[in-house]
């Protein structure tokens, strides 16, 4: 059993539950469970009011980061690219956030958009480092040089093309955080994250 599996379990739930089911989920067990409560019995109710309150924890934040399965579509690949409108992207630390308009599906379903994202790319010629190796006259000898391409900063900026799901969950929460596709950290290897910040409106402007 997997720990999203266990997550589930411990709420009573089947995989895939939406997000508003995992809230009432956990509303009650933690009527019958938390250790305040009447029907509450001992050392066996407080520790299955603990797994219950962190496996809702658990399953929250995961279906906002979209990492389960819950309220997604079964097939993505079915679903139409559908059209947005850009409004603002923001730089904060590494995470890359950007605000986006789109038409809110009727009935409230997933979507899937394309975003080409501006972010921190690690440097091609120095892979990360900031440094490249150079001859040291006409021997075999080498000494590190800053690289001239990314300048010693170890990124570039680069634009990348990323298909996104939204799932109802996420459209009806309003900001999605997806982990680990903001900008690239020199050296270290790792990301920030990239936010999403959406509005909504009936109908789109259609261009002219």
């Amino acid at each position: 059993m997997t720990m999203t599996q266990s997550m589930y379990k411990d709420l009573n739930l089947k995989e895939g539950a939406s997000l508003d089911e995992i809230k009432a989920a956990y509303r009650v067990m933690a009527k019958t469970y938390h250790p305040d409560s009447p029907a509450a019995n001992g050392s066996a109710s407080a520790e299955k009011f603990r797994k219950a309150y962190d496996a809702y924890k658990g399953l929250l934040r995961d279906a906002l980061d979209g990492k389960t399965t819950a309220g997604k579509a079964g097939h993505d690949l079915d679903l139409e690219l559908s059209p947005y409108v850009f409004s603002a992207k923001r730089d904060k630390g590494l995470d890359v956030h950007y605000d986006l308009v789109l038409e809110k599906p009727e009935p409230l379903r997933a979507v899937r958009i394309s975003l080409p994202v501006t972010r921190r790319e690690a440097c091609p010629r120095c892979l990360g480092q900031g440094v490249t190796l150079a001859r040291k006259g006409n021997g075999f000898v080498y000494k590190p040089v800053g690289c001239h391409r990314c300048e010693g900063k170890g990124f570039v900026s680069q634009e990348t093309e990323i298909e996104i799901t939204l799932s109802p969950d996420m459209l009806r929460y309003g900001k999605v955080r997806l982990r680990n596709l903001g900008a690239y950290v020199p050296k270290d290897g790792k990301r920030g994250d990239l936010v999403l910040n959406l509005e909504y409106v009936a109908r789109l402007p259609k261009n002219n």
